[in-house]
Parts: structure tokens; sequence; C-alpha cells
């Protein structure tokens, strides 16, 4: 149930499928984030559902649905696999946000999100780039910064082939 992460010319994508773009395109209504607790029992039972291990906690991590922004309702499998990029820069923005703007579900919600994308190379890689383009550039407003998570230029080659080295050791 590993994500199946999107390459193309034999680098990671991170930029949004066209399926992302669609969801994104749906300008979905604000709705309350759930509790851990109801995430976590909904996505123990997707895992069900599809025949995995509910006690498998990367699996369960897996279907785990992402309660905030554009992609809300998506499971982060779904998120790592569409818009990794997105992904990436959510869990670097958390280093630099106070919080205080996000509900204590939401802050959960990402941590969470955090644990199971850097459990993969491709992940960590999003992550990096992320920060990475973050510390490089000036303050951006909000929307311009939101649209820089999903249009990212792509990163250096030698940073690439580290993930691309790392992935056939860390999952087969």
């Amino acid at each position: 149930m590993d994500p199946k992460f999107r390459k193309k010319d034999g680098c990671i994508c991170l930029f949004d499928s066209e399926d992302a773009k669609k969801v994104k395109a749906e300008k979905r209504p604000w709705t309350r984030a759930l509790s851990p607790d109801e995430v976590k029992e909904s996505a123990r039972e997707a895992v069900e559902h599809k025949g995995g291990d509910p006690n498998n906690e990367e699996h369960v991590l897996g279907q785990h649905k992402l309660q905030f922004g554009a992609f809300r309702d998506q499971t982060f499998k779904w998120l790592a696999e569409n818009a990794l990029g997105y992904a990436g820069y959510v869990v670097a923005s958390m280093s630099v946000e106070s919080g205080r703007s996000d509900s204590n579900n939401n802050q959960i919600n990402k941590r969470l999100l955090e644990k199971y994308v850097s459990q993969f190379p491709a992940g960590r890689y999003a992550i990096r780039v992320k920060k990475d383009t973050r510390s490089s550039q000036p303050a951006t407003t909000a929307s311009a910064s939101t649209q820089a998570a999903s249009t990212s230029q792509q990163p250096s080659a030698s940073l690439q082939a580290a993930v691309n080295v790392a992935s056939l050791h860390d999952h087969p």
C-alpha cells in the first residue's frame, strides 16, 4: 500500500497530477476538521475495506484524510501520489508557522502528514526541496507561496540522484 510516486525522465514529480488539478478546481467549501480519533477510525476502516492490515501504522496513515486546504478529504497516500510538491510544502511550512491560525485538529493532521510523507525517500526529498525553496526566496504573499507549492522548479540533479539511490534501498 505504498504510494506510487510519479516520475518524469527519472525524476520525482513535484507538480500536480491532472487528478490533483481537477480536485483543486472544485474549490471545496470550508468544513470543520474532524477530530484525530475520527480521522484514524475512518482510515482503519478504509485499510480493512481494501484488504490491508489495520494494525500497520504506515497503511493506516496512508488512508488518513487531509483536514484542510485545497486537497481536503483526500488521503495522505493520494496526496503523495498526486500532489507531492504540495505535501512537501505543507510540511516545510510547519517549521516557520506558529500554528496559531490552525485548529488543534489541523495541527495534529499536519504532524501526521509529516510522519507519513517523511517515511519515503521521495517524501523527504519533496520536503527538502520546499525548505530550500523557502529559504532562497524573499517573503511572498500567502497566495503566491501556495501557488509556488505545486509549481516549483525541479531541484538539482545531485539531490534527485540521491533520492533515486535512496529509494532503491528504503522501499523495494
